[in-house]
């Protein structure tokens, strides 16, 4: 980047932008329109500008809307701000998203270049961290983790000012702790990473300035003390607000070997034995090659670093998700301890490698740098699946396209949503489509819900109840029960796969010969 001069780090975050704009581009993503799930927020947050300020816009998302008792501020002070400049324009929207994931990889960049990783090492720091099933932040505007993301990449390179400098800076501790409080407030899951903050900036000065443990507490004992106080009153904050099921399905009775489980699942999925492999080939390479560069260089040293760090971002995450199921935009901010546990062994290895023919430097560094390309092949695969996913989501559009093409004027006449609020998505559809049809299409036509299930009652999980009778709260005097004349329904819309089910049970008042077919998927549109 050198060659580059001044204009180095322009260039550099022009290039994540590109790639990341590119990406979401050719996946369809960025000019797929409306979609269900979460983009019914940036219309119902616009609808909500127009008479209320930005501040009581914020003040009813954070305190009033959540279904879920959650914590979240400034994830919704961004969707308000978001609203209020970016208005309701889709294309522009799922653009910003990919302007972010740029963002974000860049400070990630900047961070691993920071703690001594090459350019490669470092460009193959970020897309483990980032691609995989993850991903899916980068499409999904109502998802906390792409703000949480960004804002711990600004941190985590703030930090290294810390760890590599002096770190007397009053500046640079109170920049560093406002970061990490910010990325704190994107949602609950960023919380338990503090820890992980902390271990970095006492650890890391130790390995890069090789500072005792001792003075490294001493020189930040008053940031460590506030960042400990911030999550203490986080933590308390939403055990006093969770409910009976508390935040995304933990379970005070989970048994520790449901959280083995979970972790022996996350690691199955990433091809495990990688992330066994890579520490102990670069060691062993580092032992045969140059044996003094492990007491010279303090590689044990850093090694330690990783058995203390990884599990302090890992485990917290594993603990929060193992009754959701970690997988998607639940691998973040856990991804980074993974990313960690492969790269930073391989850049120790650079150390046994400069006095190598170019031959042996190369087979070497192809055998110690597998793990992680395999892992990074593997995630690749996962992200086309989810790109794949996200093209079949276009489905949503034609069903939406059909919704508008023929809307009934008459605002007498009412449109019946099918759905099973057993099944957890449904619920954001199901109020998702409510907001398109009223604040969008500006209809007036009043909607009603059928809530009908695959499953019996005693089946369900405890998540699956909930979601179940706030579904219920929700189309409480709207259900299909409180149509007199059904004969005036305009339109049934049916989510999940619901039809045969819907036309079985119904089949005493709707005759499905008097409307028209519209089929997006495992949405069906009957109009008439």
């Amino acid at each position: 980047m050198t060659r580059f001069g001044k204009y180095q780090y322009l260039i550099l975050l022009v290039i994540c932008c590109l790639f990341w704009l590119a990406y979401v581009w050719l996946a369809g993503t960025i000019h797929s329109g409306y979609h269900f799930m979460d983009d019914h927020l940036i219309v119902s947050i616009n609808t909500r500008l127009q008479s209320s300020g930005f501040l009581g816009v914020c003040d009813y998302y954070i305190n009033v809307y959540e279904p879920v008792p959650r914590f979240r501020p400034m994830f919704w002070i961004m969707k308000v701000l978001e609203g209020e400049i970016l208005g309701v324009n889709m294309y522009v929207h799922y653009a910003y998203l990919a302007l972010l994931a740029g963002f974000t990889s860049f400070f990630l960049y900047l961070f691993a270049r920071k703690l001594s990783f090459s350019s490669a090492e470092s460009a193959l720091f970020v897309l483990l961290v980032l691609v995989g099933p993850q991903i899916e932040i980068w499409y999904m505007t109502g998802a906390a983790e792409n703000r949480g993301m960004f804002f711990l990449s600004l941190a985590l390179y703030a930090s290294t000012y810390i760890s590599t400098d002096k770190g007397d800076s009053f500046l640079r501790k109170l920049l560093f702790f406002t970061l990490v409080v910010i990325t704190s407030l994107c949602k609950e899951s960023f919380i338990l990473f503090i820890p992980s903050f902390i271990v970095i900036v006492i650890l890391l000065p130790c390995l890069l300035r090789k500072t005792s443990i001792l003075q490294s507490i001493r020189e930040n004992q008053v940031l460590t003390i506030l960042l400990l106080l911030v999550m203490a009153a986080e933590l308390l904050y939403v055990k006093n607000r969770g409910t009976d099921f508390a935040y995304a399905g933990v379970d005070a009775g989970q048994s520790v070997f449901a959280y083995a489980g979970t972790l022996a699942t996350y690691v199955a999925n990433n091809w495990g034995f990688l992330l066994v492999l890579s520490p102990i080939l670069s060691f062993a390479a580092i032992l045969a090659v140059k044996r003094e560069i492990v007491a010279t260089e303090g590689l044990i040293d850093r090694y330690l670093f990783l058995l203390v760090f990884v599990p302090v971002v890992v485990v917290p995450q594993i603990f929060l998700y193992t009754k959701s199921g970690l997988d998607g935009r639940y691998c973040v901010p856990l991804s980074l301890g993974v990313a960690f546990f492969l790269m930073l062994p391989l850049s120790f290895a650079r150390y046994a490698l400069n006095e190598l023919f170019l031959p042996y430097r190369i087979a070497l560094v192809l055998l110690l740098a597998s793990p992680a390309i395999g892992l990074l092949a593997k995630r690749y695969q996962d992200s086309n699946n989810l790109v794949r996913y996200f093209l079949v989501r276009n489905y949503e559009n034609k069903i939406i396209a059909s919704i508008e093409e023929h809307a009934i004027s008459d605002p007498k006449k009412p449109i019946v949503v099918v759905m099973d609020p057993a099944e957890i998505p449904t619920l954001e559809n199901q109020y998702a489509l409510d907001v398109y049809i009223r604040e969008l299409l500006k209809k007036k036509n009043p909607v009603f819900f059928y809530l009908i299930s695959k499953s019996s009652p005693s089946s369900l999980s405890g998540l699956q109840k909930q979601f179940y009778e706030m579904a219920e709260t929700q189309s409480k005097g709207r259900t299909l029960d409180n149509i007199s004349d059904k004969s005036e329904i305009c339109s049934v819309v049916i989510f999940s796969n619901l039809e045969d089910l819907f036309l079985d049970k119904s089949k005493d008042w709707f005759v499905p010969g008097l409307y028209k077919r519209v089929q997006g998927d495992e949405f069906i549109h009957y109009h008439e």
